[in-house]
């Protein structure tokens, strides 16, 4: 297959990228765009660039029709479109390392234990890592951090086995591959990326090897001179040659300098600047959006933008102040939505798995954004009611436990509570490993099941975790404790009730 050709530009500064390269290589390539056979591809590194470069050609009166503007994320799903096997997204990644992290979390070694626990709660960082190292060409191994090898270990074994790799790697791959297959762009220009994007140079060298011809448009370095700046540049020149340095745009001096009205020595009208505080940036955000507001009520004001320093909780709760207002607004910043994996309710159902307890079960209750695939005949408010009285009498959160009162209960709704929690899902295997013993309850005279009670029951039962207490046989309305077994030898003592039949019972070899 033939190499494509491929042009360096280097440019002093991004109005002179705009004049003198990007803006030719429009004039030149948009006239035919609609006729060729193979799309063309401008890459940018944000949707706020490809706006912007959008909004200029429409100035001009150009038409993009065939043209097709992608960021490194949108570039990748591009190229993996016709692939045969399934692309790793970030959040089956960060879940296959959660995944391998927790099963590290026993490890004798302490060290390993708390770096397994570490990554359980936050993946993304260690992900993160991991992928820029297979970019670089490292390996992990050459780190030399023990805490961490038994959990990366583990986490490429699970990706060998569920057939997936790593960003990086996959970049890597593809590269290959396009060096030998064929062309899937007619032109392809490449602006705005510098020596912070590379982690995204193999991807943006795929786009390059799969076009018929690219150009690539880089800013030359400040008066620093960074070394990545200029790393970043030489490897360019390496896949494109020597660089080509754009002409500077001649601008006459004189007049340039001042307008006008000064030149006649009148004075220009002062402009109004507008200062705004806020103690956290819940408080930013909300002075931001009502700040757009007052602009936006302005007749005179036919664009609006809002320019921060870099991505973070301010622009995106200021995104999430103006789409509450409903003021339709192009969020170039935006964010990472998470994924399935991610969600509120994924995370609470997982606490629910580990322990399935009063409070576990509350918030995954709050966390779901519709209540009614629990039970469409209860409210949540009148749910959680339920759950916390029945939770009162029993003095016990287990939701076996409040389930089994629940459905001995004359009220319909009790009922309805015993319903849906009967229809969750049994717990997971990973979940429920740990030895149980033996809690039988009844309501009345009618023994209703015996459940599993967790190991948490033992000899200081009655002191710290849990208080149990015989009602009256007389109530069948409360649930009444029979027995304990309980595996360890030991006395467990439990408070009875002040009535005269209660003040008689014995509990092992003791009085109570």
């Amino acid at each position: 297959m033939k190499r494509s050709r491929s042009v360096l530009l280097v440019v002093p500064s991004l109005r002179e990228a705009w004049e003198d390269a990007i803006a030719p290589w429009f004039e030149r390539v948009l006239p035919e765009t609609w006729k060729r056979a193979l799309p063309s591809l401008v890459v940018v590194p944000t949707r706020g660039q490809a706006n912007d470069l959008k909004a200029r050609l429409i100035a001009k009166g150009y038409s993009h029709l065939g043209l097709q503007f992608v960021t490194p994320a949108s570039l990748r799903a591009l190229l993996v479109r016709d692939n045969a096997t399934p692309h790793a997204q970030p959040e089956h990644l960060r879940l296959l390392l959660a995944i391998a992290a927790s099963e590290m979390e026993d490890r004798p070694n302490e060290s390993e234990a708390l770096g397994a626990k570490a990554v359980a709660r936050a993946p993304a960082l260690l992900l993160r890592a991991l992928d820029r190292l297979e970019t670089a060409g490292w390996k992990f191994e050459e780190l030399a951090l023990p805490a961490f090898a038994s959990v990366v270990q583990r986490f490429n074994d699970l990706l060998k086995k569920c057939d997936l790799v790593l960003l990086g790697k996959a970049d890597r791959r593809h590269l290959q591959e396009a060096a030998h297959g064929e062309r899937k762009f007619s032109h392809v220009l490449i602006t705005g990326f510098d020596g912070a994007h590379w982690p995204q140079w193999f991807l943006l060298r795929n786009a390059v090897e799969l076009a018929e011809n690219a150009t690539i448009v880089v800013e030359e370095p400040g008066g620093d001179f960074s070394d990545i700046d200029l790393c970043w540049i030489g490897s360019w020149e390496e896949v494109c040659g020597e660089a080509q340095r754009a002409p500077k745009s001649a601008h006459a001096p004189g007049d340039s300098f001042f307008t006008e009205t000064e030149m006649r020595g009148g004075a220009e009208p002062a402009k109004r600047f507008d200062f705004l505080i806020g103690t956290n940036v819940s408080e930013q955000a909300e002075a931001i959006a009502r700040q757009c507001v007052r602009y936006l009520a302005d007749e005179k004001c036919t664009r609006l933008g809002v320019i921060f320093s870099s991505g973070g909780a301010l622009p995106r709760l200021v995104a999430n102040s103006l789409a509450r207002l409903d003021i339709p607004h192009n969020d170039g910043l935006a964010h990472i939505v998470p994924g399935i994996f991610e969600s509120a309710e994924w995370q609470a159902w997982i606490e629910l798995q580990r322990a399935p307890r009063l409070n576990s079960f509350l918030r995954f209750l709050n966390a779901l954004l519709d209540p009614a695939v629990l039970s469409p005949k209860i409210s949540r408010q009148l749910f959680e009611k339920i759950l916390r009285e029945s939770y009162g009498e029993v003095l016990l959160d287990d939701l076996e436990i409040l389930r089994e009162f629940c459905d001995g209960h004359s009220d319909k709704n009790f009922q309805v509570v015993a319903e849906a929690l009967r229809a969750l899902p049994p717990r997971s295997r990973n979940f429920s490993n740990k030895r149980t013993r033996r809690l039988h309850i009844s309501v009345g005279n009618n023994t209703r099941s015996k459940l599993p009670a967790p190991r948490t029951i033992g000899r200081n039962v009655a002191m710290r975790n849990f208080r149990a207490r015989f009602f009256c046989a007389g109530s069948k309305k409360r649930l009444r404790l029979l027995a304990l077994r309980v595996q360890t030898p030991g006395i467990i003592r439990m408070r009875p009730c002040s009535c005269s039949p209660c003040r008689r019972r014995k509990i092992g070899n003791g009085r109570t």
